[in-house]
């Protein structure tokens, strides 16, 4: 999601304010350099690094979360962050192997299942530590993508 320029254009996020700030800490992947090519590989790589990312800014994560949940709260609502950018990334090669699968779809749904959400109602009501949050995590995303693509495969 943009902001708006003076002129009405949008702008991406990452080219508004605090850009410094965005560049130290925005990575454009969560993936090694070269990649992996397995899907499964790449997925289970990025999703770890989610987790992990979401543990070590947990505090920050919780307070935003927090804020966004108040009544009437003049907050601004959560950002957009990079966590679908990061899973669409590690998602690109179902666009050759599986071109049926909307990946901007299943990379929503996974963030949906392995966020700062799902951390919190882990760790504070399941009694998961980190460990458990992180493979569990990992574990939910390899079932979706898993079942979106035998969804996709041809039947005959």
């Amino acid at each position: 999601m943009g902001s708006k320029y003076h002129n009405g254009m949008t702008m991406p996020y990452e080219a508004t304010g605090r850009q410094a700030q965005k560049q130290r800490t925005g990575t454009g992947s969560l993936l090694p350099d070269p990649p992996p090519r397995d899907v499964r590989t790449r997925l289970d790589l990025a999703v770890q690094g989610l987790a992990r990312f979401n543990l070590r800014w947990q505090s920050a994560l919780r307070a935003q979360l927090r804020a966004s949940l108040e009544p009437g709260s003049q907050q601004p609502p959560l950002r957009q962050g990079r966590a679908i950018a990061w899973l669409e990334d590690a998602l690109s090669p179902l666009r050759a192997t599986h071109p049926a699968v909307d990946a901007h779809r299943l990379a929503v749904a996974i963030r949906a299942a392995t966020g700062i959400e799902s951390l919190v109602w882990l760790s504070d009501i399941a009694g998961m530590d980190d460990e458990e949050y992180v493979e569990l995590a990992r574990w939910t995303a390899r079932s979706l993508l898993e079942a979106t693509m035998r969804d996709a495969a041809p039947h005959s």
